[in-house]
């Protein structure tokens, strides 16, 4: 048993449940905004175990409370990312937001790996995910500003 932020205490079930349906809400909504879902869904079905690794860690509960707010804004800024650029087809703006989250992902994944080596491992997996994005999203703004035919 864990205490939550309230000080109540939860199981690891509990805890395991929350991680995992906040991640496999956001893959699946990435998914059906982008069309292509599997691979969303199980990238984000990874980092909510990440997560999970993190919450029930035995760091600093400080520590543990600053990762899982970078994480939760790091989901929040990835659905952004998927509207942008699927959805408003922004692929510039995209491309930029897109940095941002490579960034956040970077921190997250020093500050869960810092919390349990495990997860931080798995944030990688985000990671190279971004960064491959990355690069298909900037062919697809260099093809827009038709520097690529």
């Amino acid at each position: 048993m864990l205490l939550d932020r309230k000080g109540r205490m939860q199981s690891k079930w509990k805890i395991f449940i929350k991680c995992m349906a906040a991640s496999l809400i956001v893959g699946a909504v990435s998914g059906f905004l982008a069309q292509n879902g599997i691979e969303k869904l199980i990238l984000c079905l990874l980092i909510g175990l990440a997560a999970y690794l993190v919450r029930t860690s035995k760091a600093k509960e400080q520590h543990i409370a600053e990762a899982v707010t970078i994480y939760n804004l790091l989901l929040f800024v990835y659905v952004l990312w998927i509207i942008f650029f699927f959805v408003f087809e922004w692929q510039i703006f995209a491309f930029a937001w897109l940095i941002a989250l490579w960034l956040l992902v970077v921190v997250a994944a020093i500050l869960f790996y810092s919390a349990r080596k495990p997860a931080g491992v798995l944030m990688l997996l985000f990671l190279l995910w971004a960064t491959y994005t990355g690069y298909l999203n900037l062919m697809a703004c260099l093809v827009q500003i038709r520097l690529l035919p």
